[in-house]
């Protein structure tokens, strides 16, 4: 599943990055959101 495949490098980079930003967060929690709703629907 190639969304989930973005949002797992996503987070590698995020937990090597302690400067992350408010909006690198809430896109993460956008994708997973949407993937979990996608995932729920199937």
């Amino acid at each position: 599943m190639e969304e989930l495949d973005d949002i797992i490098k996503k987070l590698q980079i995020a937990r090597n990055n302690p400067e992350l930003n408010a909006d690198d967060l809430t896109e993460l929690a956008a994708m997973l959101i949407s993937l979990s709703n996608q995932l729920q629907k199937s």
